[in-house]
C-alpha cells in the first residue's frame, strides 16, 4: 500500500541528486497541469501540500501523490516501476517486492508465479469473502511485498545505502508551511511526535 510512497520518495531524491528532477520546479514543467490558486511544485505533491494555496496546509491525497509517476517518467523517460526495480528491488535482491499488477511485474522481470504463491489471500471486512488486491499501480500505492523483504529494505535504508545521511535528513524533516507551521509529513513519510519521541512511518 502506501509503503510504495517511500520507494517513490527514494527514487525521486536519487533523481534530484542526479539533477534530473528539481523539487522546486513547477509540476507543469513535467507535464502535470493542476488548477490551483498558485504554482504547484514537485515538493508540494511529495508532501501533500498541493491543494488550495500550494504549500499552505497539509491534506493527504493519494491521487495527487500518484501524479509523481508522471513527473518521474517526464524527467527520465522511464516509468516509476522500472526505476524502482533497477535502483531498489534488483540491487537489494527483493524478489517478492513488485507491482501488484502481474503484467507490470512481468515486464520488470519478476517471477510472477512465485509472487502469486507468496501472496496471502485477501478477504472482505466480514472475513468470509475472498477478494483480490487492487491492481492500480503508481507512486502512491500498488506494490506488494513480504515481511522479509521489508526488513531488508529497512536495514539497507537505515544503513544509508539508498540515500546518504544528508538526503535522509531532508526526507525525514517535516514540511514547513508557507506560514512557518510544522506539518506532519516529510518527503514520502509521516514525521510525527508522540510523548516527546519523534518517529517516522
Amino acid at each position: 500500500a502506501s509503503l510504495t510512497k517511500t520507494f517513490a520518495s527514494t527514487v525521486i531524491i536519487q533523481l534530484v541528486k542526479e539533477n534530473k528532477i528539481d523539487l522546486n520546479a513547477p509540476v507543469a514543467t513535467y507535464g502535470v497541469n493542476l488548477s490551483e490558486s498558485g504554482i504547484v511544485r514537485v515538493i508540494h505533491l511529495l508532501t501533500h501540500t498541493s491543494e488550495g494555496v500550494p504549500g499552505s496546509h497539509y491534506k493527504y491525497n493519494g491521487h495527487r501523490y500518484a501524479l509523481l509517476s508522471n513527473v518521474i517518467q517526464s524527467a527520465t523517460g522511464k516509468t516509476f516501476h522500472q526505476l524502482a526495480t533497477e535502483r531498489i528491488m534488483q540491487p537489494l535482491g527483493l524478489q517478492n517486492t513488485a507491482a501488484r499488477d502481474m503484467k507490470i511485474a512481468a515486464l520488470d522481470g519478476f517471477d510472477t508465479t512465485r509472487l502469486k504463491q507468496n501472496t496471502a489471500q485477501g478477504y472482505s471486512s466480514n472475513g468470509i469473502q475472498p477478494v483480490d488486491y487492487p491492481k492500480n499501480f503508481s507512486t502512491a500505492a500498488g506494490m506488494t511485498s513480504t515481511i522479509d523483504d521489508m526488513l531488508l529494505y529497512a536495514a539497507v535504508f537505515d544503513g544509508n545505502q539508498l540515500l546518504t545521511v544528508d538526503q535522509k535528513l531532508k526526507v525525514f524533516s517535516p514540511m514547513i508551511s508557507n506560514e512557518g507551521k510544522t506539518l506532519p509529513y516529510g518527503l514520502g513519510w509521516f514525521i510525527q511526535q508522540r510523548e516527546g519521541v519523534e518517529f517516522s512511518w
